[in-house]
């Protein structure tokens, strides 16, 4: 899949905001990084990305999102959810910083961060390790396909 650049976070608590505008983007959606703020929760440390108005928010616009903490991942493999995500789009957040996931080629993981829209590399493990320690997970955002009756 190919990804939109980011347009860098227009203010501190938007990485979440970058990142989804990105995504927007790529399926047609032209919204302000503003706009998708005023849809989601904020907290004292940025933007709520596991609560149900994100969810429904992403939901309306036609996508299906899940949000799993780095100890909850389906069978316990972060491996096959980051395939799924870069088969997808997604993001990883960690403390109170989400990176887009670009390319998954364990153990390697590019990631593109929306502070300064530049790509970074990070080890599977070493990024386990950091969201082990300073908390986080993963967000895997799927465009949800309609089919029509023939």
């Amino acid at each position: 899949m190919t990804h939109y650049e980011l347009t860098p976070q227009e203010k501190e608590s938007y990485c979440v905001c970058s990142i989804l505008q990105g995504i927007f983007r790529e399926h047609g959606f032209h919204l302000s990084q503003d706009e998708i703020a005023g849809n989601l929760s904020l907290s004292n440390n940025g933007h709520i990305v596991h609560d149900d108005k994100i969810r429904e928010f992403l939901n309306a616009k036609g996508f299906d999102y899940k949000f799993y903490w780095h100890n909850e991942t389906p069978v316990n493999e972060p491996d096959s959810l980051l395939e799924e995500i870069c088969t997808n789009n997604g993001f990883v957040g960690i403390d109170m910083h989400a990176y887009r996931i670009i390319v998954f080629n364990y153990p390697e993981i590019i990631l593109d961060d929306p502070k300064d829209a530049k790509r970074k590399t990070f080890n599977l493990q070493e990024l386990m390790h950091e969201l082990c320690k300073l908390g986080g997970g993963f967000g895997l955002i799927k465009k949800i396909k309609l089919y029509s009756k023939m």
